[in-house]
């Protein structure tokens, strides 16, 4: 559900956020209330209603999350005037889908070979976090410098 919302939201994206922008106050309030719900209900048991209610609940933060923090980037991207920044930015949300794609190979490399060797736990996590985005958007860079590379990581 959110892949396709979100390549839905891609494809109209100067209609969702003229929506976004318009409605940017009851977007923050959903969201801060449905995580808020979210968290006090995770404890709750609600007898065979658990499941549906979770199911709506996160759903409803996690796509309103989305759209608060859409709306973020979009204004910190309107703010910054470095040039570098704005390119970087951009190409990673152009290259998004295909980062998508690539990260679990790259996470599953770095478990299997890097993780064993590093010392802290949470520094092995945070840097393969790091080492995975990063890598896996220089093979999309790459993929799509060929022909056909638009059909393994998208236009």
């Amino acid at each position: 559900m959110h892949i396709t919302l979100g390549a839905w939201i891609g494809m109209n994206f100067d209609f969702i956020m003229s929506l976004a922008k318009r409605y940017k106050i009851l977007i923050g309030a959903i969201g801060v209330a449905s995580a808020l719900t979210y968290i006090y209900g995770y404890g709750l048991h609600v007898g065979s209603y658990k499941r549906a209610y979770h199911f709506f609940i996160y759903n409803l933060f996690t796509l309103s999350a989305s759209v608060c923090l859409l709306l973020l980037s979009r204004y910190l991207f309107q703010w910054l005037h470095a040039e570098k920044i704005k390119r970087f930015i951009s190409s990673l949300g152009t290259e998004s889908f295909g980062i998508f794609l690539i990260h679990p190979l790259v996470l599953a490399i770095w478990r299997k070979f890097v993780m064993p060797i590093i010392f802290d736990y949470h520094l092995g996590i945070w840097l393969g976090g790091a080492a995975a985005l990063f890598i896996s958007w220089l093979i999309t860079l790459v993929i799509r410098r060929f022909s056909i590379g638009w059909i393994l990581v998208g236009k």
